[in-house]
């Protein structure tokens, strides 16, 4: 040899805080970054869409208590990071049309709503999101949502966002977005 190093000594040598960081970034095995669109019915690889695995573990109380509430209730609003529930007044409503998700009302379960999570820890991570679900006419609706206080901005942006409806905190009501004269709405569902 001429002096040269062999290759493979010539790379740094990863800690596994560094190999931590690559996967959080990348994916691990089985994610779509190693070609893998995702598994059928199960929590976990990605396919389109923004999931994260940072998003954390599986926590039952935390997923019950949210299905019982949207039963119980007819919605809620949860920022995940916080832990903690939307205002209670103003308006929630989704800038995210093509985030959104149904689901027919007798077949939503806990582990929907953590896949739905997970799905969208990229958004749900920033604090001033939440992750929404209500009940509207025998179906649920998942979405990602911002808080917004008054009712003629809350309806501008759903109209903006092509949204059906938003919600009232206060009242604990779904609002019929109401549509300006001559325009009509294009859905993404």
């Amino acid at each position: 040899m001429t002096g040269k190093k062999p290759m493979a000594d010539s790379f740094p040598t990863l800690t596994r805080n560094d190999l931590d960081r690559v996967i959080r970034v990348c994916g691990g095995a089985g994610s779509g970054n190693f070609g893998h669109k995702g598994r059928p019915g199960q929590v976990g690889g990605s396919g389109p869409g923004g999931g994260d695995a940072t998003a954390g573990p599986y926590d039952p109380e935390t997923y019950s208590s949210l299905l019982a509430l949207l039963k119980e209730k007819g919605g809620f609003s949860f920022q995940p990071v916080l832990e903690k529930h939307a205002p209670p007044d103003g308006y929630i409503v989704s800038p995210y049309s093509k985030r959104s998700k149904r689901i027919p009302e007798g077949e939503i379960t806990e582990r929907d709503l953590y896949a739905y999570y997970v799905k969208n820890y990229d958004l749900l991570q920033d604090e001033d999101k939440y992750f929404g679900g209500w009940l509207s006419e025998g179906e649920v609706f998942l979405d990602v949502s911002i808080p917004i206080t008054s009712l003629e901005e809350a309806n501008a942006i759903a109209v903006q966002h092509n949204q059906r409806a938003f919600w009232d905190l206060k009242n604990n009501v779904e609002i019929q977005t109401v549509w300006p004269k001559g325009q009509t709405p294009v859905f993404h569902d």
